[in-house]
């Protein structure tokens, strides 16, 4: 992983953050086009596809015909140039889970798989990890999604037995020599979410775990910015005052139901969101209208968020694992702390 080496080296890495992902937006673009979509001088979009054209990031196409002068040379990224590893571990009834994925840069699949056994320890997933950078030597990062609390890489609680303390970002760093990017699940869900289908539509948005035997939890994003708060506890809605049964598996459709909107209506107190976005087995069925009719009681009207049901958060939590992935490489410039980020 690149550092800071002065303003020179971080203007650098800025402007080559800033043309890729221009690149990354479009087919292809000339110089001139690159120039103008970034605002760079068109010396510096030279220089830049130089270096990036050396290290196979970007391909050149063949040169576009104009009506007077010469032929444009075209650019196009490389999705292919990047693979990205993402490690779902879950537990459940049957014991735990690991899901993986390889995709390149644009989340085309390269390859997946899963395993189920009695414990999915940290240290399982970093033999997967290193076992999958042997086998795809251009897997330039990878993304874990936890379900649990995550502050700044490593586990705070968790679902998962023996996973607690254990600092998994960096230890996926070590053992495989690759940029990570550890995080709770409903985040990296909310991220996928709101980049991929509701980024400048929206200001705010909550992606919420409705599961069918375990608590709730909720990833958060206001005006761009994942909400994580001062320890990262933000979103742990299961620890919101609730009245009623505490035994989830035990809850009828109705308490069910009840107890959800419960969490919404606090949600919406709180961060006000458009969006609401209920996943998990506990929303198998639901009515985001239903939920909505009883938000009524304590929420006016123009203040309630639209609220979908999305039962499958997986595909969402993927998007969000591999944006917040290609983020954490060496073009990403860390402006900002690690517990926000700028969406």
């Amino acid at each position: 992983m690149k550092t800071r080496s002065g303003n020179a080296g971080m203007l650098r890495q800025i402007n080559t953050k800033i043309l890729l992902d221009a690149l990354r937006a479009v087919p292809e673009a000339t110089l001139a086009e690159l120039a103008r979509l970034t605002g760079l001088s068109l010396a510096t979009c030279t220089n830049i596809i130089g270096e990036l054209l050396g290290s196979g990031e970007v391909l050149e196409r063949e040169e576009r015909r104009s009506a007077g002068g010469r032929p444009a040379r075209s650019f196009a990224y490389n999705p292919d140039h990047t693979l990205v590893a993402l490690l779902l571990p879950a537990t459940g009834r049957g014991g735990d889970r690991l899901d993986w994925t390889v995709r390149n840069a644009a989340g085309e699949l390269v390859a997946e798989d899963h395993a189920v056994q009695d414990h999915v320890s940290p240290e399982y997933v970093l033999r997967v990890v290193a076992d999958l950078v042997g086998k795809y030597p251009r897997i330039k990062t990878a993304a874990v999604a936890i379900p649990g609390v995550v502050v700044n890489g490593t586990v705070s609680t968790c679902d998962l037995r023996g996973w607690a303390g254990q600092p998994v970002e960096e230890m996926v760093r070590r053992t495989a020599d690759i940029e990570a990017v550890v995080e709770n699940d409903m985040n990296f869900a909310a991220v996928g979410y709101y980049r991929d289908v509701a980024a400048g539509a929206i200001t705010g948005l909550a992606y919420v775990a409705i599961p069918g035997d375990s608590c709730e939890g909720a990833g958060i994003i206001a005006h761009g910015t994942l909400i994580k708060g001062k320890t990262n506890f933000a979103g742990e809605i299961a620890h919101i005052p609730i009245p009623g049964r505490k035994d989830i598996p035990a809850l009828t459709p109705e308490e069910r139901r009840e107890r959800t909107a419960n969490l919404v209506a606090a949600l919406v107190a709180v961060v006000n969101p458009d969006v609401v976005v209920l996943s998990g087995d506990g929303a198998i069925g639901e009515s985001g209208a239903a939920v909505l009719d009883l938000c009524r009681r304590t929420i006016p009207d123009e203040h309630l968020p639209d609220i979908l049901v999305n039962p499958d958060a997986g595909p969402d939590c993927q998007a969000g694992m591999l944006s917040l992935a290609l983020d954490s490489l060496a073009y990403e410039v860390r402006m900002v702390e690690r517990d926000r980020m700028q969406l």
